[in-house]
């Protein structure tokens, strides 16, 4: 193999693994936020908020902070993670 050839192997994976986690730490999470609000929301019936999500593409995990479900007046709250 020769020196050129490589190089551009090497750069190609190191790009591929820099987009893999810019997407997955930074953009994936505001997305899933919004998503999973509103289809939590309308498959149970309750107004349902999400705090925060966290999202570790490496491990594969899915982390929802603050996880709120409105009964009637009052909300419960709830932390959830999912591997």
């Amino acid at each position: 193999m020769n020196k050129s050839l490589f190089q551009k192997i090497l750069i190609s994976v190191l790009l591929f693994i820099a987009l893999f986690s810019v997407l997955g730490f930074f953009i994936l999470p505001p997305i899933l936020k919004s998503v999973l609000t509103k289809e939590l929301s309308r498959a149970l019936n309750r107004e349902v908020s999400i705090r925060k999500i966290k999202v570790n593409p490496y491990v594969l995990s899915l982390t929802a902070m603050g996880l709120r479900l409105k009964r009637g007046k009052k909300y419960q709250k709830k932390n959830y993670s999912f591997l």
